[in-house]
């Protein structure tokens, strides 16, 4: 079972979003809690549990969460079977490329892409996101068919492919 949470409840621990779990289905319907990334994946112990929490929701630290039955960053397509996907990463382009002259360059490659292309930030020692961009710029795209090259021209300069 997954769910992303609000933003002011990113630090819950493993343990609250538990003892939350459990003020709705008992400790022993809950097997545990594990946070990956911005999901959490909640583990009831049985279907029945399953559909209690789906129904009911939890509240970590005073906060409603719905808790929805599929993992959301999936991309699902119209029958809602789950599409294999992939995110794949451009670096060696100046900030001054346009992002529309790469999204051209990769569906002329017949890439379909999920998502819009977007600039990757620089972090800091911390590990922390800060307001200046690396010049490397992702996309979700579908698995490709075949395997692709790596590196891709794109107007005058050459871009490293990575995904």
């Amino acid at each position: 079972m997954t769910r992303n949470l609000p933003p002011n409840c990113e630090k819950i621990s493993n343990y609250a979003m538990c003892i939350a779990t459990s003020k709705s289905l008992g400790r022993e319907g809950v097997v545990g809690a594990q946070q990956i990334g911005a999901l959490w994946r909640l583990y009831p112990s049985s279907q029945e549990n399953r559909i209690e929490l789906l129904t009911k929701g939890i509240i970590p630290e005073g906060v409603l969460i719905n808790v929805s039955s599929q993992n959301p960053f999936l991309v699902r397509g119209g029958d809602g079977e789950e599409i294999p996907s992939t995110k794949l990463t451009l670096s060696d382009l100046p900030l001054s490329v346009a992002n529309d002259t790469v999204k051209t360059a990769l569906v002329k490659k017949g890439l379909k892409l999920r998502s819009k292309l977007k600039m990757e930030g620089i972090r800091d020692p911390d590990g922390q996101l800060t307001e200046w961009l690396s010049g490397r710029r992702f996309v979700y795209i579908d698995l490709p068919k075949s395997t692709i090259e790596s590196t891709l021209q794109i107007g005058q300069f050459k871009a490293r492919v990575y995904y």
